[in-house]
């Protein structure tokens, strides 16, 4: 496949995918595939072998967990509506929903909170979004504007993003998936919103993303530090899928019903 083809199918899954989290297609357009939500969880895999720690980055692949009814989680999805409507409200912008951002090597994926336009859809994209709505600030009202970092250790002292923080990677991601120069992070809470641009790094998408390519083929499809072979290498069939991962999965008939248990 032409890389043009290849761009333009990765556009087709986006727009297909989108408002459809949690069905089937979109579980099987995630399954077997690193998530930029993990790429944080993923580099540190680098420092330590620990077949623990491998495992669970992982199963985040083929079986992760259903965080929906914790209440921290809960209070994000209710919330993320209100998060972008805020943005949109002191921004002008216009946020457009989208769905699921494969890479080029369609081992890893990233799902952006929304794509971000001057005035209306019909214009040229100009960045793309990413919200946290932190259930430890549901009551908090911040003394000082300069105050945010002592409640989320993804800040750092002066409030700015930290580029060790598995946000700052997932947001590099993000960006990466998308062709995005830039990407508007948003921090909501029933009373203070914080809104900071973050610039892409091109340093991370030559250097970053080509180490965690590695690590998704060396680590996590594949275990080379291991004295068998963990992963098959690739799928490049939904049959093959089937056939090769019966003996690492939960003992299911089928695809449709490994990710249902997504």
């Amino acid at each position: 496949m032409s890389l043009t083809a290849r761009q333009n199918q990765i556009r087709e899954i986006a727009d297909q995918t989108t408002g459809h989290r949690n069905t089937l297609e979109w579980k099987r357009q995630c399954y077997g595939k690193l998530s930029a939500s993990k790429f944080g969880a993923a580099l540190r895999l680098i420092s330590v072998y620990d077949r623990e720690r491998i495992q669970a980055v992982r199963e985040s692949m083929y079986a992760p967990d259903d965080f929906h009814h914790l209440p921290s989680c809960r209070w994000h999805i209710d919330n993320e509506k209100a998060a972008i409507a805020e943005y949109s409200r002191r921004t002008r912008r216009v946020v457009k929903p989208t769905g699921i951002w494969l890479y080029q090597s369609d081992m890893m994926y990233a799902t952006p909170n929304g794509l971000l336009y001057e005035h209306d859809t019909n214009h040229q994209r100009t960045g793309i979004i990413y919200v946290k709505c932190p259930y430890r600030m549901r009551d908090v009202h911040l003394q000082l504007a300069k105050d945010w970092h002592k409640y989320l250790d993804y800040l750092d002292e002066e409030d700015c993003l930290s580029h060790s923080s598995d946000e700052y990677h997932e947001i590099q991601g993000n960006m990466c998936a998308t062709d995005s120069d830039w990407c508007d992070f948003v921090i909501w809470t029933p009373n203070e919103t914080s809104i900071q641009r973050i610039p892409y790094d091109a340093e991370w998408g030559e250097h970053t993303l080509h180490i965690l390519g590695n690590i998704v083929e060396d680590k996590l499809i594949r275990d080379e530090d291991a004295d068998n072979t963990a992963m098959p290498m690739m799928y490049p069939s939904t049959d093959e899928k089937i056939h090769d991962l019966k003996h690492i999965t939960h003992p299911r008939d089928s695809l449709e019903e490994q990710i249902r248990g997504f």
